[in-house]
């Protein structure tokens, strides 16, 4: 089955909008490296993946009502700030074949993929292109429901469902917030803690499974229709590959491989202001990372 782009699938998987197309097909160039040269294609895109996934969570540390609700769309973008990650040193996969020990190509940050040539006849090892992009874009709609007690539970969903031309893929997370000022008398500011976990598939995790958890503290302070709010927490995003190698290296041919990559998304902080105008709100905040983030959010609360 050919696989479209890597932010085509992030488009459908997640309900995400790309605002910029690539050529490069996540599975097939996944199944054509092996485990080393796989491990470090991938590895920014899994974090700039987590960094997205972790973004938008939280625009003020009040929570809503109990048993109100609202939605709301997050536009995000991870951003690439060292060309460095652009490139991996790639290794030979099988020295009696090919000639060079190590060359420099692209990761999915990257252009154009490297190619190792034989020693003596036979195939050359063409070496996946990467997307050529400065930023990786995402839209992320979710939903809001407030409970008793000062928590917040927070949705994004996604059934399972077979996409034409990608396969069977399904998106969930959730997020539950408290209110930890609501015990602090006469705090002068509203306090909240927040912990959250999502999980997406590709083909019901045969192939891809990718896992993402953030944990966070958030603090704000409202002055008449503006609230301006910091937060700080750690997050992990994992990918756990399982597939079987269809690259044109003969001694590897066909064989399983399974595999995670672990993103470098450790420690954010997000600093950001909210516009709420009766069930109207709008924010805008930056999040430092591995690779820092904006967001830019509108939604609704009833």
């Amino acid at each position: 089955m050919k696989k479209k782009s890597i932010l085509s699938l992030l488009v459908i998987s997640i309900l995400l909008i790309s605002i910029s197309t690539a050529n490069a097909d996540l599975e097939d160039n996944l199944k054509s490296l092996t485990e080393k040269n796989a491990k470090n294609y991938f590895q920014p895109f899994v974090t700039a993946f987590g960094t997205n996934l972790n973004s938008g969570w939280f625009n003020t540390a009040e929570v809503v009502k109990p048993f109100h609700f609202g939605i709301s769309l997050n536009s995000i973008g991870a951003f690439l700030v060292d060309d460095s990650e652009k490139t991996f040193i790639a290794v030979n996969p099988d020295t009696s074949i090919y000639a060079e020990l190590l060359i420099e190509t692209a990761t999915v940050w990257g252009s154009s993929g490297e190619v190792f040539t034989p020693i003596t006849t036979g195939d050359p090892l063409n070496l996946p292109d990467g997307l050529d992009i400065s930023v990786l874009p995402m839209v992320v709609p979710q939903a809001y429901l407030g409970l008793p007690y000062g928590f917040e539970i927070i949705g994004r969903y996604l059934p399972l469902m077979e996409i034409e031309d990608i396969g069977d893929i399904s998106f969930w997370g959730v997020g539950i917030k408290h209110k930890v000022s609501r015990w602090i008398p006469l705090c002068p500011t509203a306090i909240s803690i927040q912990g959250t976990y999502q999980k997406f598939e590709l083909d019901e995790g045969e192939v891809i499974t990718i896992e993402s958890t953030f944990l966070n503290a958030h603090i704000s302070k409202k002055f008449l229709i503006l609230t301006f709010y910091l937060g700080a927490g750690i997050e992990n995003t994992k990918l756990s590959a399982n597939y079987e190698y269809s690259g044109n290296v003969s001694n590897y041919f066909g064989e399983k491989l399974s595999f995670d990559i672990i993103g470098e998304n450790e420690f954010r902080a997000t600093f950001g202001a909210r516009l709420k105008i009766l069930i109207l709100d709008a924010c805008i905040d930056f999040s430092t990372g591995k690779y820092p983030a904006i967001r830019i959010g509108a939604g609704l609360t009833f």
